[in-house]
């Protein structure tokens, strides 16, 4: 195990936090990418790496901005977040992701490693 398995009580907590910041986190951080050229170029790197019809998950979307680039670029993309108000956010500013299928919320993310 990676150790990164934290408690149900702690992803409720990490939840209701940015649910409570999700629309007000979405207008100061849906449009970084414009302002962030490296992370561009570093999205684009992988587009070119990643077989043609694989999937690409972002994993902790937040307001689905990088999803979104992703998207707009051709890439099968799904957005993976822990905050429904995060993925509603990311619904109502991505008409790219608007599907269910495009956006996701969880219970909780369990990393494990493998042996």
């Amino acid at each position: 195990m990676l150790g990164l398995v934290p408690n149900a009580l702690e992803h409720d907590r990490v939840r209701q936090s940015y649910d409570a910041v999700a629309r007000e986190y979405g207008r100061n951080f849906g449009d970084e990418l414009t302002h962030k050229p490296l992370d561009r170029a570093l999205l684009t790197a992988l587009i070119e790496q990643t077989d043609e019809d694989a999937h690409i998950a972002d994993l902790g979307c937040g307001p689905g901005h990088v999803a979104a680039w992703l998207a707009e670029r051709g890439v099968p993309t799904v957005g993976i977040d822990l905050s429904p108000g995060m993925i509603e956010i990311a619904r109502e500013q991505r008409r790219t992701l608007s599907s269910a299928r495009s956006l996701r919320s969880t219970r909780s993310f369990i990393l494990r490693r493998r042996s």
